[in-house]
């Protein structure tokens, strides 16, 4: 097909054939991560924001509702640092078409531009070599080419010409690319979404890959089987509902509505009416919604009268009220933080931690939530990866509460950072001497990272064989043996000359006992030290020394 212009089905379309593209070729985009470790996520995780943002977006013809639904829906489901520059990079788009009910070539190119824009102001420090880069420099290249009597095909195979361009020299911007062997997953992934565009205004059929489930959608799974629940020991014909339904929903405003105005303050009094433990924030055409009520349907339908859901959920708190009923009112502050396994979420929860999410449930809708979970004048985040910051800063922008951001990159500097407040007296403990305490002990050890080498590599002079264990310390590869105790012993007089105890946390892999490997440190340095049975997805053993 020939397409001179384009609306909201036909965008759609478009858009599930890239994102259907970008399905076939996940596991390639997430093995293409700098470090030899096969911890790469990239791919999952723009498949998770265009799939998240496609499945909450309408059916509008207008180009521009259907771009305004997609967006919200992208940056509300966005994962990663680089889902969530795909979702900005989709928000410009949004800005830029918000009046058009259809684009011709030169309209979409000059909402691409708008869209590589805001993706960059999204970005605090922006990298060269990146999908930023990628998504700038493909229409850069071409915008002055595009006029009235260009083709949405000729525009998209122009664009994907020049993307590939500014892929190839990603490694030339970004040292660590190079060094590594790989071209930035970023760009990569951005430009498979396009290759699916243009496969479907070249006819050709693209469906969703089915031969890629990734650990971490598998985990996102929460069936009555995986719990160990029995429906029957929970429910019999005397149950009394005591607690009722712990209800969420996010809903798109329709801005045009008959005889109706939604006035958030209104809203929430029928909410009062009809529950308790509301909270209730509403940006621009989004609100999301929290409440405690025995008559969830009937919250439903009263909602469902200013607009549409994009995500709505009801739990029944006699399951969950464990969990659910651990919210506090009036805390002076919460501390909210990532972990890897069922281990660390005990740890840290034993050490202050309020509320923990699986790296598996890191969206900005999930941060989102778990900021709504806790009452509190003030939340720190500790996000114990690099890769989770940007969905962080991007739900804090969408919600009214006061967040701030700790500089935790590991689960080492994140249990630092929370074993800092254990000195305190922490009931009368202050907002501000948490928040200074918690940035002293991020900082206050090295972490030494080690995992297993996927590949063969060579990097910051140290070549790399499959399977050696390679130590990681602040972003740099130290050291690299197909001895784990030699690695262990040999990173820490390479990260500190005075150093007094070690801490070790254990990865689920680990399959020597770690106490021999403490032994071995304490003989040669002559310090104590301890070991935290953390079961980390990524890292095989991780120290902490100070």
């Amino acid at each position: 097909m020939n397409i001179s212009k384009i609306n909201g089905k036909i965008f759609k379309k478009m858009l599930i054939s890239g994102a259907n593209y970008l399905s076939q070729h996940e596991s390639e985009v997430n093995e293409l991560n700098v470090f030899p470790v096969p911890d790469g996520d990239t791919g999952t995780n723009m498949l998770n924001t265009i799939e998240g943002g496609l499945n909450s977006s309408n059916d509008s013809e207008n180009l521009g509702e259907f771009m305004q639904s997609l967006s919200k829906g992208m940056l509300l489901n966005a994962r990663g640092n680089s889902g969530v520059i795909l979702s900005q990079l989709f928000k410009g788009q949004a800005l830029y078409l918000k009046d058009y009910s259809e684009a011709s070539a030169k309209t979409y190119a000059e909402a691409i531009e708008m869209g590589y824009k805001t993706a960059y102001k999204a970005v605090v420090n922006p990298a060269e070599g990146t999908i930023l880069t990628v998504a700038r420099e493909g229409v850069r290249m071409i915008i002055n080419d595009i006029d009235d009597n260009t083709s949405i095909n000729s525009l998209i195979m122009k664009l994907l010409f020049q993307m590939k361009i500014a892929l190839d020299n990603t490694p030339n911007l970004l040292h660590v690319l190079k060094e590594a062997g790989v071209v930035d997953s970023g760009g990569a992934g951005l430009i498979f979404i396009y290759e699916g565009i243009k496969k479907f205004l070249d006819d050709e059929e693209v469906l969703r890959s089915t031969g890629l489930v990734s650990k971490k959608s598998l985990a996102k799974s929460n069936n009555f089987k995986e719990q160990n629940l029995n429906v029957k020991d929970l429910f019999n014909e005397n149950t009394i509902l005591t607690y009722g339904y712990c209800t969420e929903f996010v809903m798109q405003l329709q801005p045009k509505l008959k005889n109706k105005t939604f006035i958030l303050d209104d809203f929430i009094s029928f909410l009062h009416q009809n529950g308790d433990s509301i909270v209730a924030i509403q940006d621009d055409l989004i609100v999301k919604v929290h409440v405690h009520t025995k008559t969830p349907g009937v919250i439903f339908n009263e909602a469902q009268k200013y607009g549409e859901f994009i995500t709505l959920k009801s739990e029944n708190m006699n399951i969950q009220h464990n969990e659910t009923m651990t919210i506090k009112p009036n805390k002076k502050f919460a501390i909210i933080s990532t972990v890897e396994s069922n281990e660390e979420d005990e740890i840290l929860k034993n050490i202050h931690a309020d509320k923990t999410l699986k790296m598996s449930e890191t969206s900005t809708n999930d941060f989102i939530n778990a900021f709504n979970s806790v009452n509190a004048d003030k939340y720190f985040v500790l996000p114990n990866d690099k890769n989770v910051v940007l969905a962080i800063e991007q739900a804090k922008s969408l919600t009214n509460k006061n967040v701030e951001i700790i500089d935790t990159a590991n689960m080492v500097e994140g249990y630092f950072a929370l074993e800092s407040l254990m000195l305190e007296d922490y009931d009368t403990l202050e907002a501000e001497k948490a928040l200074d305490l918690l940035n002293e002990g991020a900082k206050s050890e090295e972490a030494i990272l080690i995992a297993i080498a996927s590949k063969d590599s060579f990097m910051n002079g140290i070549e790399i064989k499959k399977g050696d264990f390679i130590a990681i310390n602040k972003g740099n590869i130290i050291l690299s043996s197909n001895d784990l105790s030699y690695v262990a012993l040999n990173s820490i007089s390479k990260v500190s000359d005075d150093i007094s105890a070690v801490s070790l946390f254990t990865g689920k892999d680990l399959e020597i006992d770690p106490y021999d490997i403490l032994d071995d440190i304490s003989d040669e340095y002559g310090i104590d030290g301890i070991v935290l049975d953390s079961k980390d997805e990524k890292y095989i053993l991780m120290i902490g020394v100070c």
